[in-house]
């Protein structure tokens, strides 16, 4: 390949890299655990209020009915109100199915599931003195007799908070670091093939 061709290429693999960098970073805030799509839409401040809003939507292919999903909430953080879309029963404290603790919606009329897929939106209003702190946090769901836990855009106590915990990870897109480790690779095969192309 002439040298011409390859600095034409190399700035194209360059955009395309940088644009799947970017996809992943948009869309690193959703995910998807037994069929079911959980996405982190807002966190809006007022005062020492901060409330976090979320779509739940069912995407398959599995047959189970929703029967509840728990939002992982700092201890530091205080709860005010929630609100949802379906009627859903709310809990605060200790989920003693998944283990999490935060906010637990159930009992939805109607449940979210094949005959509902949704989406729908699920708030949580908390109070916390220090300013709200924004990271990946725990989300788990039940349906059927199976649970999952993932991790999703949350409500944390300070950076970093959340340590190695078994989840089951199945996010929409990649991580942000396979898509830096590829770029690295990719950006080294080229740098190799240029210079092995400019000895020929």
């Amino acid at each position: 390949m002439s040298h011409h061709r390859i600095r034409r290429v190399y700035p194209a693999v360059i955009a395309f890299v940088l644009a799947a960098l970017l996809a992943g970073v948009a869309l690193a805030a959703g995910v998807i655990l037994l069929g079911y799509q959980i996405t982190f839409v807002s966190a809006t401040q007022s005062g020492n209020l901060s409330t976090w809003t979320y779509k739940v939507e069912y995407v398959g292919p599995d047959k189970y009915e929703l029967s509840h999903w728990t939002l992982e909430v700092c201890p530091d953080y205080s709860y005010v109100s929630q609100t949802n879309e379906l009627n859903c029963q709310d809990t605060f404290g200790k989920d003693p199915t998944t283990g999490l603790y935060g906010i637990k919606w159930e009992d939805c009329t109607p449940q979210i599931g094949p005959d509902h897929p949704g989406p729908y939106l699920f708030s949580v209003t908390l109070s916390r003195m220090a300013p709200p702190l924004k990271e990946d946090v725990p989300v788990s769901v039940k349906a059927g007799q199976n649970e999952a836990t993932g991790l999703i855009t949350g409500p944390s106590c300070s950076p970093n908070a959340i340590g190695l915990r078994n989840f089951q990870a199945n996010t929409v897109l990649p991580s942000l670091a396979a898509f830096i480790l590829a770029a690295i690779v990719l950006g080294a095969g080229i740098v190799l093939w240029r210079r092995r192309a400019s000895v020929a």
